[in-house]
């Protein structure tokens, strides 16, 4: 028996490889892609929402709880923030 026996669902639509997941809460996720992260509901199957900025692969996708934000780190050579209110 393979892990992926028990998977739930499989997102597609990534123009890329996806380096980078975090766990948002019980239900959602964002993953890491080339020039932007999603925000994907693994209930719904849906992609919530889809947040472009960075011009080169986002490497790192990191959720923090207590400020609901979100921190990428891109090859592009920057960081950037998503503050309180993107995840309604």
């Amino acid at each position: 028996k393979t892990i992926l026996e028990g998977c739930v669902h499989t997102f597609k639509g990534h123009e890329n490889w996806v380096p980078s997941i975090a766990k948002v809460d019980n239900s959602r996720f964002i993953s890491g892609i080339y020039k932007t992260f999603k925000l994907l509901d693994i209930w719904s199957k849906e992609c919530v929402h889809a947040f472009s900025g960075h011009t080169s692969l986002v490497h790192v996708v990191m959720y923090i709880p207590t400020g609901n934000t979100v921190l990428t780190a891109s090859a592009d050579k920057n960081i950037k923030g998503v503050l309180p209110g993107w995840i309604q």
